[in-house]
């Protein structure tokens, strides 16, 4: 599941410009996290202005949008930024886009890699398995995700305990 999430949220940065050889674990995720905290602020407020504290409020906002996109500029690359083009509107709705899937991607692959530490450990768990069971005179599965004959080596060993 995980890589599947992750080759779809990479089909999206590539669709956005990001360029293929740079590296997702290299990027700050610091200043995404902020910029897209702010875009969500910026494109809840309603559509129209009608009063001062709602003009203030937007050019709040705004600035702290702006302030957001300067470490972006230096954090991410060339390409994204070209097909982002200006940072208007239109711009900045691509550039959300492109920043949900740089988080999705990134959180992906911690998930992958979270999931084959955690597999690996389990065939290393399954391999003293054997190997104890082997020493005992049992022969035991080969396959970790045998779970009826790890049942039947378990119920042996047990028998050999009695």
């Amino acid at each position: 599941m995980a890589r599947h999430d992750e080759a779809s949220a990479w089909q999206v940065l590539c669709d956005r410009g990001w360029p293929g050889d740079v590296r997702l674990d290299d990027v700050d995720l610091t200043p995404v996290f902020a910029w897209l905290a702010a875009w969500s602020e910026f494109t809840s407020l309603p559509l129209e202005v009608t009063t001062p504290q709602d003009r203030k409020k937007f050019e709040w906002i705004l600035e702290r949008l702006m302030i957001c996109e300067a470490p972006l500029r230096l954090a991410l690359p060339g390409g994204l930024w070209q097909v982002v083009g200006v940072l208007d509107g239109m711009g900045r709705a691509t550039l959300s886009c492109a920043l949900h899937a740089l988080v999705a991607c990134v959180d992906a692959r911690r998930l992958h890699a979270t999931a084959v530490t955690r597999c690996n450990d389990l065939f290393e768990r399954f391999a003293l398995f054997r190997h104890q069971a082997r020493s005992l005179g049992v022969r035991a599965p080969l396959a970790p995700q045998d779970v009826r004959a790890w049942r039947a080596t378990a119920l042996v060993l047990r028998g050999l305990q009695a």
